[in-house]
């Protein structure tokens, strides 16, 4: 895995009586922006010029680490829309790299973010509640370890495809679509790997998602699934046949993992689906999908600790 080198960004405000025909040109990408501009400057080695409208246009080359927050979160003109003109090798470290960037709509060339180097993705698109469709299918992510908090907040989203995201580094899930309270549908990936540790609050407030297909999920050493499904209160239909809590250090891992979800009508538990008194499963009654056996949300606790899995539907 190559190491990424640690830049730092630099912000050059633009007089804008000096402005009346702007050329920038980066060496490294050779990129003309001929355009009234307001801001301008570089993070890591690449150039970028952030226009009155609030187009920022990113020229090639390799992006630094955001510490913390995004590079251009404070520039005095909000950030609406970003254009990548050239290849941006991400950095490593590419957390927070366009957090809170609230007013941003749109991201174009997105395919020109080569992350093959990237390690952690915590909280990249994190508040960017003014988007309302973003492509990551391109994203390589073999090598991603943490991308906890990674669409947080991000309420202006109705569709997510990670389906092409490689999981078989990842360790930290948690709060990856917290409060994506408009998200209809999100596309999983159909493989996991198997170092999964933390998916707390994952999913807690998708408040519109009514079906999630996790079928696919295998967590052998998961740690915490608390609040994982915490206020999705649209949800009707869960997979959870390959979902393994048998690992948990504590039950108490599990608080509040369903959230009394109260429109919950169907739910699929693998062998290894242990629930707990503190998974905060809606008070119901349940049958099982052969009609073999029927319960009420106790029994099926107890039942999913005799390792017994099946699909549960509800009847009351």
């Amino acid at each position: 895995m190559a190491m990424g080198m640690v830049f730092y960004s630099t912000v050059r405000p633009v007089s804008a009586n000096s402005l009346s025909n702007v050329q920038e040109i980066n060496s490294d990408s050779q990129v003309q922006i001929n355009k009234q501009s307001e801001e301008s400057g570089t993070f890591g080695t690449v150039h970028w010029v952030l226009d009155s409208d609030g187009t920022l246009t990113l020229g090639g080359g390799e992006f630094g680490v955001a510490d913390l927050k995004s590079p251009w979160s404070e520039c005095k003109i909000p950030v609406k829309k970003i254009i990548f003109t050239k290849t941006v090798l991400a950095n490593e470290n590419s957390y927070f790299l366009f957090n809170s960037l609230s007013e941003l709509q749109s991201i174009e060339g997105l395919n020109h973010l080569d992350t093959s180097n990237a390690t952690n993705m915590s909280s990249m698109f994190s508040g960017c509640n003014g988007l309302t469709g973003l492509d990551v299918s391109n994203f390589v992510t073999q090598e991603v370890r943490d991308m906890s908090s990674m669409f947080n907040g991000c309420s202006g989203l109705t569709s997510l495809d990670v389906s092409k995201f490689d999981l078989i580094s990842v360790t930290d899930m948690s709060s990856m679509f917290l409060d994506c309270n408009n998200l209809l549908s999100i596309n999983l990936p159909q493989s996991y790997g198997v170092g999964v540790e933390d998916m707390s609050s994952m999913f807690s407030g998708c408040t519109r998602l009514a079906s999630l297909d996790m079928s696919y999920l295998y967590s052998p050493v998961l740690k915490n699934s608390s609040y994982m499904f915490l206020n999705c209160s649209s949800l009707t239909n869960l997979d959870l046949s390959k979902f393994d809590t048998s690992s948990l250090p504590d039950m108490l891992n599990m608080t509040d993992l369903l959230g009394y979800d109260d429109n919950l009508k169907y739910m699929t538990l693998g062998d290894k689906t242990i629930l707990s008194e503190y998974a905060a499963l809606v008070s119901a009654n349940w049958k099982n999908h052969m009609s073999t056996w029927s319960g009420d949300s106790n029994d099926l606790i107890a039942r999913s600790k005799q390792g017994m899995g099946d699909t549960y539907e509800r009847v009351a």
